[in-house]
């Protein structure tokens, strides 16, 4: 992708303002190189930072869920400071996201649950179009998945570390999982762990593949 091209960024779970998130996460501390469980202050500005230093004008970013936690005003500060360099920040609904619903004029959209369709005109590295599904928690199905749609969602941070090796298309982009380690995920990084999962088949064929593999998978 060329450097004036924009880029799509994925990511949940930030909890941002949320004084006991250390205590639940305590690997923040380690990769965002924090003081100790109080550093809260810290912790945002890592958040902060990571914003400023990877996106730009016009990119787009799907934050699924749990933003921030923090009463309305300050809470308006946030959102301003991610959308700061210009990009374009949506976000899908989490259940710690009360109060930035308040403020979903502030989104460039805001839903519980998003349906997207990257198209290879728009991004060359796709073979063609890809199909998402954006939610904050674990879907067991969703739409086209027999047609090898994507589930993207947050919620259970690192505390599921098996969810992303299933055979379900489905993945977790919370900033707590290894697959993220403390960054915001790319679409270029969704889809090599997609095509890595198909493993040169169709879509159609690996769905198929996995049911044929265990009785019990859900279409």
């Amino acid at each position: 992708m060329c450097n004036n091209e924009k880029k799509v960024f994925i990511t949940s779970d930030l909890h941002i303002g949320h004084k006991n998130i250390l205590k639940h996460q305590p690997n923040r501390i380690e990769f965002m190189g924090l003081k100790d469980y109080n550093d809260i202050e810290g912790h945002d500005n890592y958040i902060f930072n990571l914003f400023d230093t990877t996106v730009k004008k016009n990119d787009e970013v799907f934050i699924l869920g749990d933003l921030a936690l923090l009463p309305i005003e300050e809470a308006r500060k946030v959102i301003l400071k991610l959308k700061r360099k210009g990009a374009n920040i949506h976000l899908v609904v989490g259940n710690h996201d009360k109060t930035n619903i308040r403020l979903g004029t502030l989104f460039n959209s805001m839903t519980p649950l998003k349906e997207y369709k990257f198209k290879k005109t728009q991004f060359p590295f796709l073979d063609g179009t890809f199909r998402c599904v954006m939610c904050h928690y674990p879907l067991v199905t969703w739409a086209d998945k027999t047609h090898g749609s994507v589930c993207l969602h947050g919620h259970t941070h690192n505390n599921s570390p098996w969810e992303n090796t299933g055979c379900d298309l489905r993945l977790n982009v919370g900033i707590d999982t290894d697959f993220a380690q403390g960054k915001l995920i790319t679409l270029e990084q969704v889809y090599d762990w997609y095509n890595k999962k198909l493993d040169g088949l169709t879509p159609e064929e690996y769905i198929q593949k996995c049911t044929d593999e265990n009785p019990t998978f859900v279409r």
